[in-house]
């Protein structure tokens, strides 16, 4: 938080504690992992009308999406409906994966609204590129903007599921917590740390981060 001369302090709200959970039966994992992906999933329902969901076609997101619809149709949660929006490469039929959306489509009952890549790529908002490298740009801008008209207010999503499952080893991206801390001791051990912890040149991660594209990227502006 920042008082009224300007002065930055930090409250810890939480910790996550390291816990250990040891089953004799090995399906027993399982069925925790299920239970608890149905509260996180159900966590997200808690809200009156339809609520949102990217889909891919991926697993994340297929579980996702085939995980609410449940719940929905079993009434367990609050949320009524659910509606679906994807981003597809329409110009490109080998990136296309659609057919993959449309299995998820038939299982759920619902039709994806279609978002196509090429004709999002140049999108970006410009009240808010400048502030942050994480602003939403491309297909993720013009995807708000559909939920938003559709009067969404939730929007559930698999994007960050190889992450939270391990799948993803470079989240390198979280040195610019350090920087906006003015912490550059920290950003580059950091990154000295995601370098030795994928394999990749301290120059390459160096270069992805902060490089000219990266740059162009955030300020908006057309190579």
């Amino acid at each position: 938080s920042i008082d009224a001369a300007g002065n930055e302090t930090h409250l810890r709200f939480w910790t996550i504690a390291a816990g250990e959970i040891r089953y004799p039966d090995p399906a027993a994992y399982e069925e925790h992992l299920r239970a608890l992906w149905r509260e996180a999933v159900g966590a997200r329902l808690r809200v009156d009308g339809t609520v949102w969901a990217e889909l891919s076609g991926g697993l994340d997101s297929s579980s996702v999406v085939c995980m609410a619809d449940r719940l929905i149709r079993w009434g367990c949660v609050q949320a009524g409906g659910l509606r679906l929006v994807s981003h597809a490469t329409l110009e490109s039929p080998e990136g296309d994966e659609r057919r993959f959306i449309a299995e998820v489509e038939r299982q759920v009952g619902v039709r994806s609204e279609i978002v196509g890549v090429e004709a999002c790529q140049s999108l970006t908002d410009p009240g808010l590129a400048w502030v942050t490298p994480y602003a939403l740009q491309g297909v993720g801008l013009e995807t708000v903007r559909r939920v938003r008209t559709g009067g969404g207010r939730v929007v559930l999503s698999g994007r960050l599921g190889d992450a939270v499952m391990g799948c993803q080893p470079d989240n390198s991206e979280a040195v610019f917590d350090d920087l906006a801390r003015a912490d550059v001791l920290a950003a580059l051990r950091n990154m000295r740390a995601w370098s030795r912890a994928t394999h990749k040149p301290f120059v390459e991660i160096a270069y992805r981060l902060f490089g000219p594209e990266t740059r162009t990227a955030d300020t908006g502006q057309s190579a």
